[in-house]
């Protein structure tokens, strides 16, 4: 974002918009592929201890709703 050069605060230019729209998808895609990365952390643990650790550390970093909704769900 901070590469581009277009004036924000025209109203007639919608390059702005489009770029940020841009953004925003790769924003989601990055959340789905941290809950995919959460998902796969689960599968080989054998232990509730192993699991609490993995949450406890994955719940601490996570500063997204959406992420920290998924983290709900393996509670």
């Amino acid at each position: 974002m901070r590469k581009k050069k277009e004036d924000i605060l025209n109203t007639h230019a919608t390059n702005w918009h489009d770029d940020f729209d841009k953004f925003r998808h790769a924003i989601k895609d990055m959340e789905k592929k941290i809950c995919n990365i959460v998902d796969s952390a689960f599968v080989n643990q054998k232990s509730v201890k192993e699991c609490s650790f993995l949450i406890n550390n994955f719940f601490n970093i996570s500063k997204r709703k959406s992420i920290k909704d998924h983290l709900k769900t393996k509670v």
